[in-house]
């Protein structure tokens, strides 16, 4: 049956369903359906409930007729937060069929079905939830610490290697059972970060996100030794306090990197090797850490992250654990910080990030708190459980993995319409709220460099060394830096914080974990691409509508992308190879070029845009 010819709803069409999307607690749903009179149905049903649940029964009321189709209607008000889920019940003379999603998650047109049906999702989420709006309005730029800059003497820690010639690249060794210490470091420091901030402010960032910055064994700081120090490679205390007051005098804040799902081996808490004064929960069932740890058979055998033994895994539902990292929390945000990110927050439970978040804004009321999530964190469901990430009372946004997704498919393979989809998709299923929070990026430490993936690397060699050394040839090149450009001008204009990883606005290259992770040499940075990038913020800042507003997507197919923000703002995209045609209605100011434009027929060349300002 073509659902289209007898039945038709679409979640994003206001004529279908109000409000649009997310919806605060307290609003009235109104949902309408459109029937074909040719299917004459003697009863329509609404099937709503809470997600997890038994569906509700809400008979739908004819209401009008036009063009040989019937409107079925009905409103009601979800009871609470939560994540609901609905589809129709049509009611024939002869036969009962439902109507519902294409597919789990998506919204847009449905389709009819006869056995059963895919729901469709609407979040409800608190009204009071109010994150704090600096973050959305700022560009963040993430700094791995030990790789971003150097200023003054490098200590000598036992157990480290010192890279002299930091122009060599990262490397990758495994010993230890299989494992990767690490155990290499450049010598980047918080000194370095707070002498480079005038740089950082010629970009027009806002927000500083630091890898993890505390006393750890190795180079990455994802096994934290202590959460109550700063590694001493980068600092200390009173140095971060200066760079959280030097930054905030710039208007930058500052965002810390949560570990809080497992720990070192070699940590004050775990504490396998005795380095650390007291016991640890590898030494005694007497330590005050031994209950934040599972143990399968003491003291060898112990719950770990994804198997790596140096890295145990904390028991995330042990409250004097939870009371210890509600802590640490404050403790940073009093010192200085704004906001933490947190690591894998998948794996951390529902109540205790909600603690979190309690915990962030007791010590600061406009404090921030994102999760590391890789998919669609509305209806993310990890270990079992449905998350409920986005209701309120837990994170302000996520990393937006989907994002990076849609714009590499768009730019390397054509697919407009998947980029479309993914925002869309965002639009309806994210709380406005969240969606301004959100952390959109390009690459971050766990993915290869946006320029070598936009150069394409299917070609690089497979011994590790080699791997490290690999470089796009001159015209694998150039066609990646348009590119860049084209996926840097998209990151700025999306509704969220555009965010930098260091090095890509300088024309880094690498492929994954840790040949991402070179050291920044800001000397060999290519100044185009600087001022590309140094060019973005200002229009970013000279036009918050790119900060409020979600695009509408006037065309999306194949390398062909056109979206505007109000009536105001236009973006015209050929990320092919060949030229294209695009028609303007009216002149306007290109912003990007900074000249005129007239209406009529506009010619972009491969790889390129126009970025129009109507006047």
């Amino acid at each position: 049956m073509d659902s289209l010819k007898f039945v038709y709803y679409n979640s994003r069409s206001d004529a279908c369903k109000t409000p649009y999307g997310a919806m605060k607690t307290g609003e009235a749903l109104t949902i309408t359906l459109l029937v074909s009179r040719r299917m004459a149905p003697r009863r329509v049903v609404l099937l709503f409930g809470h997600d997890g649940e038994s569906c509700g029964e809400y008979p739908m009321e004819w209401k009008s007729t036009g063009g040989g189709l019937d409107q079925y209607s009905v409103s009601l008000t979800p009871d609470g937060v939560g994540l609901y889920t609905y589809a129709f019940r049509l009611e024939t003379a002869i036969s009962t069929v439902y109507y519902g999603a294409v597919s789990d998650g998506h919204g847009g047109e449905g389709r009819i079905s006869e056995g059963g049906f895919t729901p469709y999702y609407v979040t409800v989420y608190d009204a009071a939830w109010n994150p704090p709006t600096w973050y959305g309005d700022g560009i963040t730029y993430q700094i791995f610490p030990d790789r971003f800059a150097v200023a003054g003497k490098i200590p000598e820690i036992s157990g480290r290697r010192i890279v002299k010639d930091r122009k060599q690249l990262p490397e990758k060794t495994v010993f230890r059972n299989g494992d990767v210490p690490n155990n290499y470091f450049y010598g980047g420091n918080l000194r370095g970060i707070i002498e480079s901030l005038p740089y950082l402010k010629t970009l027009g960032v806002g927000n500083l996100y630091l890898n993890p910055i505390f006393l750890s064994e190795s180079n990455h700081r994802y096994d934290t030794s202590d959460y109550h120090k700063i590694d001493p490679m980068l600092g200390s205390e009173a140095e971060f306090t200066e760079l959280c007051h030097k930054a905030g005098e710039l208007g930058m804040r500052v965002i810390l990197d949560g570990v809080f799902n497992h720990t070192g081996d070699n940590s004050l808490y775990f504490n396998k090797f005795g380095s650390y004064p007291g016991l640890g929960a590898y030494q005694g069932k007497e330590s005050p850490y031994y209950s934040w740890f599972r143990f399968r058979k003491f003291p060898d055998e112990y719950e770990c992250w994804w198997n790596i033994r140096i890295m145990p895994s904390y028991d995330k539902n042990n409250q004097s654990f939870r009371e210890f990292v509600y802590d640490v929390v404050k403790k940073w945000l009093n010192l200085g910080a704004s906001g933490w990110r947190l690591d894998v927050a998948d794996e951390l439970p529902d109540d205790m990030i909600a603690g979190i978040r309690r915990a962030a804004t007791e010590a600061k009321p406009d404090s921030l708190v994102i999760g590391e999530v890789w998919e669609d964190a509305s209806i993310k469901i990890a270990y079992d459980v449905r998350r409920r990430y986005f209701l309120g009372n837990e994170l302000d946004g996520v990393m937006n993995y989907p994002f990076r997704t849609a714009v590499l498919n768009y730019l390397l393979h054509g697919d407009a319409e998947g980029f479309r989809e993914m925002s869309e998709s965002q639009s309806e299923n994210y709380p406005y709220p969240a969606q301004r929070s959100l952390m959109n990026f390009l690459g971050t430490h766990d993915t290869v460099r946006i320029l070598s993936a936009l150069g394409g690397y299917e070609d690089a060699p497979t011994d590790l060394k080699e791997r490290a050394y690999h470089r796009l040839a001159p015209q694998a090149r150039k066609v990646a830096e348009e590119r860049l450009r084209l996926a840097s001008l998209l990151l700025f204009t999306y509704l969220g914080s555009p965010t930098i990883y260091y090095g890509d606005e300088g024309g880094m290259e690498g492929l994954e974990d840790p040949f991402n992770r070179a050291f920044y040499h800001r000397e060999d940075a290519k100044i185009s691409l600087l001022r590309h990038y140094r060019r973005l913020a200002e229009i970013r800042r000279e036009n918050p509508a790119f900060a409020n507003l979600r695009p509408s997507f006037l065309e999306a197919a194949g390398t062909r992308l056109v979206m505007a923000w109000g009536d105001k703002l236009l973006l015209m995209m050929n990320a092919g190879d060949v030229d294209e045609h695009f028609l303007l209605s009216e002149k306007g100011f290109d912003l990007m070029r900074e000249v005129e434009v007239g209406k009529g027929s506009i010619l972009l060349k491969p790889r390129s845009a126009i970025l129009l300002k109507r006047r």
